[in-house]
């Protein structure tokens, strides 16, 4: 018998009113999970993405109708707890970690003496991936807010994700999730040039991972951040996989950035692990040859040093990338290599320039 079903019944029984389960209409995809829509054979209540109740013949008020909702959806979330509490317990674990913690236990991969019981995990089909939807909440205190945002969270979900992902209970303003290789393979890119390169996994990851955020944030008009973990190769790897996501969120949110992928760019974690006596010794070697300070570089260096890494150090694919003219790229890298002494054509220079954009004192490891 499903979670819900006991609770509908006192509710139906105590009002008099028949009920059914039927599918949830397509047309009607704004509707969020336990949110009501009226339809010509009477009020129907979403309990996910393809199922609805149905109630035959009942006018019940918007506050009758708010808290029958209301019962679900807490309903709902202890089930969450109660079934998922291993690998949501083991997050929560995570998020306690220093960063010099969280490297130990991303390093020990082949965790095969750790017995647990992951509870649902233990039927998913391997490889896959913990994705975390973290946003930030507009009422802290407001658990009714929260919970309507965390539902706002899984609507978008679902419609990005599709139907393959499972969540377990993270706690606070976030959702953490599980999505296999198999039905990652099924989300359509989001504006992909082509189906080969939704086929490799990496690639495809922080296009879901950008589109998750910008979705999140545009439907719950909150500050959204989507973090995905290594792959999972199976039950021994959960742990590290978990410790993984959230190191991914903690460089993340020490470099500003709104969604990332595990792996996505390892020179975020070499500038992570370096203490502030080390960070003082390196801006010393990087400014040795500038003929400015590094505060007074020329204007959007950074942008211009990123642009360049990504394009593979190809002048006229950077201008693309950021909307310039060649020439007026080219002029802005020779300003650059008089003030910095770097030239951004150059690898090494490119990897040292990267290294100056990343030293800034929020982004040192405090452990």
């Amino acid at each position: 018998m499903d979670w819900w079903h006991d609770a509908l019944d006192y509710w139906a029984k105590a009002f008099g009113v028949g009920w059914t389960l039927v599918e949830w209409p397509p047309s009607h995809t704004d509707v969020p999970r336990f949110g009501w829509c009226q339809s010509e054979d009477g009020w129907l209540l979403r309990l996910d993405e393809g199922r609805a109740i149905r109630f035959l013949d009942w006018n019940a008020p918007e506050q009758v109708r708010s808290a029958l909702a209301w019962t679900l959806r807490q309903l709902a979330q202890a089930h969450r707890s109660g079934s998922e509490r291993p690998v949501g317990q083991a997050y929560r674990s995570c998020r306690e970690m220093t960063f010099a913690e969280l490297t130990v236990a991303v390093a020990r991969a082949d965790n095969r003496d750790d017995r647990r019981d992951w509870g649902a995990l233990m039927q998913k089909k391997f490889p896959g991936y913990f994705v975390a939807i973290e946003w930030t909440a507009r009422h802290a205190n407001h658990e009714r807010q929260l919970e309507e945002d965390a539902d706002i969270a899984r609507h978008v979900t679902e419609a990005v994700l599709g139907s393959g992902w499972h969540e377990f209970e993270a706690g606070g303003p976030s959702l953490l999730v599980f999505l296999s290789n198999d039905d990652l393979a099924a989300i359509e890119c989001d504006g992909a040039a082509s189906t080969s390169t939704c086929a490799q996994p990496f690639p495809q990851l922080l296009a879901v991972a950008e589109q998750l955020a910008a979705a999140v944030r545009a439907e719950a008009f909150v500050d959204a951040r989507v973090w995905v973990s290594m792959p999972v190769m199976g039950l021994h790897r959960i742990s590290s996989a978990l410790a993984s996501l959230q190191l991914t969120a903690r460089m993340g949110e020490r470099h500003n950035r709104t969604y990332g992928v595990f792996g996505d760019d390892p020179g975020l974690y070499l500038v992570s692990v370096v203490d502030a006596l080390q960070w003082n010794v390196l801006q010393a070697m990087l400014t040795a040859r500038a003929v400015q300070p590094l505060t007074e570089w020329p204007e959007g260096w950074r942008e211009l040093t990123a642009a360049m890494l990504k394009a593979n150090l190809n002048a006229s694919e950077a201008a693309r990338s950021i909307y310039v003219h060649r020439n007026t790229l080219l002029a802005r890298i020779e300003r650059l290599h008089e003030a910095s002494g770097f030239d951004v054509r150059r690898g090494e220079d490119a990897i040292a320039l990267y290294l100056a954009a990343c030293s800034t004192p929020q982004q040192v490891a405090s452990s």
